[in-house]
């Protein structure tokens, strides 16, 4: 059976805006925004990549993840270079990307195969853990002192304080590489959905 991928997107927004308008603070919404940390950062680097690169070739997913995050970031550091960082500027650019994709899309289409041992079992074994590995934690609550690192960090930057380095917020965080993309697409996550980040981290902690 063969589904149009416009059709995939714009059903799972209606749905999504559905559920966070009436289901704000549910478990299932809470899993039911979570493609959107993949989903953002794609459409920005599918627009870049198809506005830059002439030769076409096979839709590279894991490319335009890749592409986006590092362009929001950027994006993101030379509004705080200029002081005028904020989440309100990066939406614009998101919002773009989506209707680019849309129009620049209508065609395409992916046939349905999920009975394929190649798709069950990684997400039997994944939301397998996920079930065990959550049992212990009532939702929204969740073990670990390091989750308000990360929320004061996400707080910080819907209040339009950003940096690209994670320890720039605290010196909590050792690493001077881990950078702040997690948290700032958690804040645009929220920003969009209105969900609280902590409903978000007990969904995807990682």
């Amino acid at each position: 059976m063969k589904i149009y991928k416009n059709w995939v997107i714009f059903a799972y927004l209606i749905l999504l805006l559905y559920f966070c308008s009436f289901y704000e603070s549910s478990m299932f919404t809470s899993f039911l925004v979570f493609p959107l940390f993949f989903l953002i950062p794609s459409l920005v680097g599918y627009a870049l990549s198809s506005l830059l690169i002439k030769k076409k070739g096979r839709d590279n997913l894991l490319l335009f993840f890749s592409i986006g995050s590092i362009f929001i970031l950027s994006y993101c550091f030379i509004l705080n270079l200029f002081n005028i960082f904020n989440l309100f500027f990066v939406l614009p650019i998101i919002i773009i990307s989506l209707f680019y994709y849309l129009f620049t899309n209508h065609k395409k289409s992916f046939e349905i195969r999920i009975l394929r041992k190649e798709t069950i079992i990684p997400l039997g074994i994944g939301l397998s853990l996920t079930i065990i590995f959550r049992s212990f934690s009532r939702y929204p609550l969740q073990y670990g002192w390091d989750i308000f690192m990360h929320l004061f960090i996400i707080k910080q930057i819907s209040s339009n304080l950003f940096y690209v380095l994670a320890n720039s917020f605290s010196s909590n965080f050792l690493l001077s590489a881990y950078t702040s993309i997690f948290h700032l697409l958690t804040s645009l996550v929220t920003k969009i959905t209105g969900i609280d980040p902590i409903n978000l981290f007990w969904v995807a902690p990682f």
